[in-house]
């Protein structure tokens, strides 16, 4: 196979490897972490409150929509991972066409569902009446293009399989580009609102996928699409299945979970509240992106190294994972101290809530130590093909988050809501590590040449 645009993490040193594909793709995240940033900006300090607090209502049950998709984005990128890692570019081909019409496929069906859905939902959340119409209107907008969206997590999912962690970068940048001529066509010519922001993240993702779509169709040397074979294979979206819908299921307790503690939070919060949160979790999700691109980048490497049958390399990869994540933790819990209440600032009008986001914003950071393991940990079942192990730590995760909605933020308020997340996260890595241990001393963490797990 043609080598050119893509990176194998299968030869030579495991950290360079390693660190050579992390890195564009954290220049990637940093370019769309601006695009997030700028959105709630608009949100925040250009449309109002409001429209924020409306976001952050929403941003639970879409939460759970996008779980069982992103699941299977992951089922996908294993698959590929391990076509890429044994130099089987036919079958790489039959992947990216099985993974279009299984993840595109579910995301009809899902988009479609939650938005048939989407008013009980929030009145079961007791999202607040002031904000309970615009909610409506941005779940909705949002989900009506949600093919769209994960047809282009497909198509990026290709370059982070094979390494191209550089073409990640490259449409990260072109998205940012877009969102941003987009903005200023929508809300400031055009003066829509906060429709204005949600048209122009649909133009947004239409015009990636285009993009991404005829590059990819130009400049991937070792990816011919030939006709004949770039169909769905019906073996490829059994592996798919196979991996992807327990990550998924994983998610989606995590998430329900989520949903119950946000129904918390709007009885006994309200809407200052997650104002609030919505201000400081930006800075709150920018710490914690390099820990989650590294789980990428890990999930990438077991995956290629099965396919390549260089089953000696995984156990050093994973630990050099888990040094990487922690150190890079202590890292942002020293930052999160100096930057949160003027972070904060920036995405929000109302002073009065600063010192209640920059809270929920170290109490957060804080807990960054936990999320290195149970990342680590996580993406080493997800590479190896365990996702159905991945469960258990999702179970403790969502206990936690259903005990915080039902009763530690009547007792305790928002020092109840901001905890839940740590503490979920230490029982979420314990659960982890445990799966990971267990599956270890058993013998079976690594699948063995020619087994099930192996060839999913």
């Amino acid at each position: 196979m043609h080598r050119a645009h893509r990176r194998s993490l299968t030869e030579g040193s495991i950290f360079l490897g390693m660190g050579a594909f992390f890195l564009p793709l954290l220049a990637g995240q940093i370019v769309s972490i601006v695009g997030s940033a700028v959105n709630t900006f608009i949100l925040g300090k250009v449309i109002g409150s409001d429209a924020l607090a409306a976001s952050s209502a929403v941003a639970q049950p879409i939460a759970v929509a996008a779980a069982i998709l992103n699941g299977l984005v992951v089922g996908l990128q294993v698959v590929l991972s391990k076509c890429f890692g044994s130099d089987d570019p036919a079958e790489a081909e039959r992947g990216i066409a099985s993974g279009l019409a299984v993840v595109c496929g579910a995301a009809a069906l899902v988009g479609g569902g939650l938005m048939a859905c989407i008013r009980p939902v929030l009145h079961a959340m007791k999202t607040p009446d002031d904000i309970f119409e615009l909610s409506v209107r941005y779940a909705m907008v949002t989900l009506s293009y949600y093919v769209l969206t994960y047809l282009y997590q497909v198509l990026t999912t290709v370059f982070n399989a094979e390494g191209n962690g550089a073409a990640v970068m490259f449409f990260n940048v072109l998205n940012i580009v877009f969102q941003i001529g987009y903005v200023l066509l929508f809300v400031a010519l055009l003066r829509w609102g906060l429709m204005g922001v949600l048209a122009a993240s649909a133009a947004t993702t239409f015009t990636n996928c285009a993009v991404c779509w005829g590059w990819m169709r130009g400049h991937t040397a070792h990816l011919h699409f030939v006709r004949g074979r770039v169909r769905p294979s019906a073996a490829l979206m059994k592996r798919i299945l196979a991996i992807g819908l327990p990550v998924g299921l994983q998610t989606v307790l995590i998430n329900l979970g989520g949903v119950v503690r946000q129904a918390g939070v709007n009885e006994y919060l309200g809407t200052d509240y997650m104002v609030a949160v919505s201000a400081s979790g930006q800075l709150a999700s920018w710490l914690m992106a390099p820990i989650t691109l590294w789980g990428t980048v890990l999930t990438v490497y077991c995956g290629q190294n099965l396919g390549a049958g260089r089953r000696d390399r995984l156990r050093a990869g994973v630990k050099l994972s888990l040094l990487v994540c922690l150190a890079y933790s202590a890292l942002s819990v020293a930052l999160v101290f100096p930057l949160a209440r003027p972070v904060s600032a920036c995405f929000t009008n109302r002073a009065e809530l600063l010192p209640m986001a920059a809270e929920y914003a170290i109490t957060l950071v804080l807990a960054y130590p936990f999320i290195a393991i149970l990342n680590t940990m996580r993406c080493t079942l997800y590479g190896t093909g365990h996702g159905t192990a991945s469960i258990v730590g999702g179970l403790c995760e969502t206990s936690v988050n259903i005990f915080a909605g039902l009763w530690l933020i009547a007792r305790t308020g928002a020092m109840g809501a901001n905890l839940s997340n740590p503490i979920a996260w230490v029982m979420s890595s314990i659960g982890f590590t445990a799966a990971v241990l267990i599956l270890k001393k058993q013998g079976r963490l690594v699948p063995a040449e020619g087994s099930a797990a192996a060839s999913a």
